[in-house]
């Protein structure tokens, strides 16, 4: 029995119009085959291409915003040296320059320095006596960031909103800005542990009770 290889072994060698007509067949079929993968392959490099730009834009990204945060850190340590030599003036320049960093929204920590600036400005101003100015700084930040996650620092700044009121004869409306405070604070405590506890509170430690010790 002849074998299909054999056919077509002898075709080409008999038939000189069949070896080039097969020739230019497997030409085109090579043609087809690359064209096929080329595009496929260089969609691979592109997208591998925005894979790695979006990596390392990210990784910048990262890289400013520890930057920011260290600036804003050695913001406030300034602004705690300027007042500890009673040059207020020079030590609320420092905390005015974190509020006027650009951290985005997502950036936890930095907005954290935010809410802390805004808070340590508002104190300094009201242990200076300068209460409605105070007030009116308060005010701001929390027009702010009213809206923004639950943390100490926003449960911080209704506290300190608080304070100023007091201060101002304003009893019932500090009322409600520490009763504000007091939920942000339970807001965040009910976050922490559904997170870690699965909701549960956490159960006090219990101690075994120590044995008397023998006499000696």
């Amino acid at each position: 029995m002849i074998s299909g290889w054999m056919i077509w072994g002898r075709l080409m060698l008999d038939n000189p119009r069949f070896t080039r007509w097969c020739g230019g067949l497997l030409m085109l079929l090579s043609l087809v085959i690359l064209g096929g993968c080329s595009p496929r392959n260089g969609e691979d490099e592109r997208r591998w291409a925005r894979h790695q730009q979006t990596q390392q834009n990210t990784r910048q990204l990262q890289e400013a915003n520890l930057s920011m945060l260290s600036m804003a850190r050695s913001h406030h340590r300034r602004a705690s040296l300027y007042l500890q030599r009673n040059q207020v003036s020079k030590g609320l320049h420092e905390l005015d320059a974190v509020l006027e960093m650009p951290f985005g929204t997502s950036f936890a920590a930095g907005q954290e320095a935010i809410l802390d600036a805004w808070g340590r400005k508002a104190s300094i101003l009201l242990q200076l006596g300068r209460k409605d100015e105070a007030e009116r700084v308060i005010e701001a930040a929390l027009k702010l960031y009213a809206k923004a996650p639950a943390s100490f620092y926003l449960a911080q700044l209704y506290h300190i909103q608080g304070r100023i009121l007091e201060q101002n004869k304003k009893i019932e409306a500090a009322l409600v800005a520490y009763q504000k405070s007091i939920e942000v604070n339970k807001a965040v405590i009910h976050r922490a542990r559904a997170r870690h506890l699965g909701g549960k509170p956490p159960q006090p430690a219990t101690t075994q009770p120590s044995s008397p010790r023998s006499p000696r």
